[in-house]
């Protein structure tokens, strides 16, 4: 959150600094307060007195229909997703508050955002498209209400302005980047093994795996079985199994050859019409 108000983040203009000082402020606050109880044991218990100390006299909490953020109304409830991952590295958090227009807009681009460049890289690609879900959710029921209209003086939230609304991540390069490369390994990985599956003159394929085809060549020095793809027109034979001899090849076994595993001795394939 804080990136979202830091002043680097605000305009240049008095005003716009001016607020994002106040709004870092009042977050550099709320974080050390909480760290503080999280030291002491404290964290989730109540504390009035602590709780008195930070608002003011008159202040009060945000009512269901103003932002959590700002205070203004009106405002409707979203939850925007967050995913992190690194192969079996996986963290999920979620932004899940009241918020106007242009605060709730905020969270849920930075919150894909951050999903799309982070998400894509081990167990949290199962979890993206939740959150891709979401975060169209959350635009539907925010495009319902009004743009943040009024705010009461004696709400206390942690900036006194809505968030400015920044570009969609689907507009955005880095996410869009990040997003594609990860596609096209998995894309990759997935197409490959597939396609290898099929062709059989491939170095991961060995000659003589049960499920492949061949043909019978007629050459000076005799006839010969090569293997061919299963697609071929001119595959008349498939192998069937693949043993330590001929002896030990099916009955409807029609020919046998040399199957030549990657790894230890020589077997022998047992091939049938196909």
């Amino acid at each position: 959150m804080i990136v979202m108000v830091h002043p680097d983040k605000a305009g240049q203009d008095a005003v716009s600094q001016e607020r994002a000082k106040e709004a870092s402020s009042r977050l550099n606050h709320a974080w050390e307060y909480l760290e503080n109880r999280e030291k002491q044991g404290l964290l989730g218990k109540a504390d009035i007195d602590a709780s008195n100390s930070y608002q003011s006299p008159r202040g009060r909490a945000t009512y269901p229909h103003e932002c959590d953020i700002c205070g203004f109304a009106p405002a409707t409830r979203i939850s925007a997703p967050t995913i992190s991952s690194f192969l079996y590295f996986f963290r999920r958090g979620k932004y899940e508050l009241n918020a106007c227009k242009a605060c709730g807009m905020a969270m849920s681009r930075m919150a894909l955002r951050q999903t799309l460049i982070k998400g894509w890289w081990g167990l949290g690609i199962f979890f993206i498209p939740h959150a891709i879900y979401r975060y169209y959710e959350n635009i539907r029921a925010l495009r319902k209400i009004d743009m943040p209209s009024y705010r009461d003086p004696e709400v206390i939230t942690l900036s006194q302005y809505p968030f400015r609304v920044p570009p969609s991540p689907f507009k955005e390069p880095v996410p869009l980047i990040a997003s594609a490369i990860a596609l096209t390994i998995i894309g990759v990985f997935l197409f490959s093994d597939s396609s290898g599956s099929s062709t059989y003159n491939t170095p991961s394929m060995y000659f003589g795996q049960v499920g492949s085809c061949y043909e019978e060549v007629t050459a000076t020095d005799g006839n010969k079985i090569q293997m061919i793809d299963c697609t071929d027109s001119k595959a008349t034979l498939r192998s069937i199994a693949v043993t330590d001899g001929d002896y030990l090849c099916p009955a409807e076994t029609l020919y046998t050859t040399v199957a030549k595993v990657p790894e230890g001795p020589e077997k022998t394939a047992c091939l049938k019409s196909i």
